[in-house]
């Protein structure tokens, strides 16, 4: 892939700079200032920022140590009930403080899941074919499948498959391999979000530097999302050379999916056009059984007042 050395706009340059790429190249040392604080937390990235400035930044470490809290209390519940699960686009390679943890379950365990829950004082606050949001001190997502508009937009027994442990406080957190982890970043992304940020760039940088590169563009091509891996991949490696001015694995990893050039990155979030998803949406419908099957209740959905309302406001929007 050719990218451009053109650098960024010198306030996302400073603010990544600054971060560096955790446990890989070293940040910068940088000064707490107001305008990065707010680009930092507009991708997602606010107490990684924090940390590299120096700056104690309570509420992010409390909303983090609540984070850990909570995954190892509902993982030691769920290994305890022998629930097959695994926890996905939750844990990060580095510090974050997400709004909501997400669970992958099979269908026959999902009811059982929400019945430990409701045990521990969580609420239900949602519902939809696909997934059951319960509320407590955190948002914890019971989910069936990945999706988006009921458009499955990932294999869930392909992810279950290519799942691991890590083990967190004495607690064996069920999670994925990085190879998937990298696939629901880059299709969470461009599909549910329609959106790329900082968050998203750590994710995939941080974890290609540990994966097998040939594993993941099998579980890509299996997963019908090899374009929208390319895209993010693509985005990662202008960032990386263009900021720093050195390779690192996600570079490799460009040239080895032969992703197409990237457009060029001056601010973030970077905003994906609307034709661009729905573009990649048909394409995977070619292929893709489930997701034809759904696509065009979807379409017809959009027709609807109030999911055209949500679509509008969903494409607007600066962040999430």
């Amino acid at each position: 892939m050719e990218t451009t050395t053109e650098r960024p706009s010198s306030l996302l340059w400073e603010l990544v700079s600054t971060i560096g790429v955790p446990g890989v190249i070293e940040g910068r040392n940088g000064h707490f200032d107001e305008e990065m604080k707010k680009l930092a937390g507009s991708n997602k990235v606010s107490l990684l920022y924090s940390l590299a400035c120096g700056y104690k930044a309570n509420d992010l470490m409390a909303r983090n140590r609540l984070l850990t809290d909570t995954l190892t209390e509902i993982s030691a519940l769920f290994n305890s009930a022998g629930i097959k699960y695994s926890i996905f686009k939750t844990l990060k390679p580095f510090p974050t403080t997400p709004s909501d943890i997400d669970v992958l379950l099979s269908g026959e365990d999902l009811g059982r899941a929400q019945s430990l829950l409701l045990s521990l004082g969580y609420k239900e606050t949602a519902r939809d074919a696909y997934s059951i949001t319960m509320e407590k001190e955190m948002i914890v997502d019971l989910q069936q499948q990945p999706s988006v508009s009921g458009v499955p937009y990932l294999p869930k027994d392909l992810l279950i498959e290519n799942a691991t442990v890590k083990r967190i406080n004495g607690i064996d957190v069920h999670t994925l391999g990085p190879e998937a982890e990298i696939l629901v970043i880059a299709s969470h992304s461009l599909y549910k979000e329609q959106m790329f940020t900082l968050n998203d760039y750590y994710s995939v940088t941080i974890l290609a530097e540990q994966i097998a590169f040939s594993k993941l563009l099998n579980l890509a091509n299996g997963a019908y999302v090899l374009e929208a891996l390319q895209i993010v991949v693509g985005l990662c490696s202008q960032i990386t050379e263009s900021v720093f001015s050195k390779k690192l694995r996600i570079s490799e990893l460009d040239l080895f999916l032969q992703s197409p050039k990237a457009r060029r990155i001056y601010t973030m979030p970077v905003k994906f056009p609307l034709s661009m998803i729905i573009s990649l949406l048909i394409h995977r419908a070619r292929k893709d059984e489930a997701v034809r099957r759904k696509i065009v209740f979807a379409i017809l959905g959009i027709a609807k007042p109030r999911q055209m309302f949500k679509l509008l406001s969903h494409l607007t929007r600066k962040t999430y």
